[in-house]
């Protein structure tokens, strides 16, 4: 078992030192939804192109990038990935 968390901290520290991660702590959870919608717009996505791709209602879309912790965790999900964006949580 201590051997697959160090296995997780190694990798951790490496996605960690590359350019294109954003740290973000658990007590700035805005900034999920500020990272998701630029990405959205980078990507020119309008809000019913993303709700078909991810099955995430566009008044959730909105209230997500508004305020992450009033959505269910696993519609965060969903549109990160459809965005390409990966999530990395770690304790």
């Amino acid at each position: 078992m201590s051997e697959l968390k160090n296995q997780l901290e190694l990798e951790a520290e490496a996605l960690a030192n590359r350019q294109d991660i954003q740290e973000i702590s658990g007590n700035d959870l805005m900034k999920i939804g500020n990272v998701l919608n630029e990405k959205r717009k980078m990507l020119r996505l309008d809000l019913q192109s993303l709700e078909w791709q991810t099955g995430v209602s566009r008044s959730t879309l909105k209230r997500m990038f508004k305020d992450p912790s009033q959505v269910k965790f696993v519609s965060i999900v969903r549109v990160a990935e459809a965005l390409g964006i990966r999530l990395c949580f770690v304790k």
